[in-house]
């Protein structure tokens, strides 16, 4: 079980519901400036990375946002076909 700041579990709930991860490609979504002050949580978010946790890429020139697109690594998620109609498209966290 890896323990998180709650800074950190904000970053890890807010990826968890966003719309991106109920696509079926697992639990993924933006950071950006809408959201969270990114000043201050770019090193949350690096912190998560150092951590194994997620994986990052600053992708804002693309669609014109200060952000990060935000994946959160296999081994913390796990799919549940039965409950795929849910929020998170039947993604769900483990071991965090």
């Amino acid at each position: 079980m890896v323990k998180l700041t709650e800074m950190e579990k904000e970053i890890i709930e807010f990826v968890i519901t966003s719309d991106h991860a109920s696509d079926g490609h697992g639990l993924t979504g933006w950071i950006c400036d809408d959201d969270f002050d990114m000043v201050v949580y770019r090193g949350v978010l690096s912190s998560l990375v150092k951590k194994g946790i997620v994986s990052s890429d600053k992708d804002d020139e693309m669609i014109g946002i200060n952000g990060s697109w935000v994946s959160i690594d296999s081994k913390y998620q796990i799919y549940d076909q039965n409950r795929s109609n849910t929020t998170n498209g039947g993604w769900f966290l483990v071991g965090l």
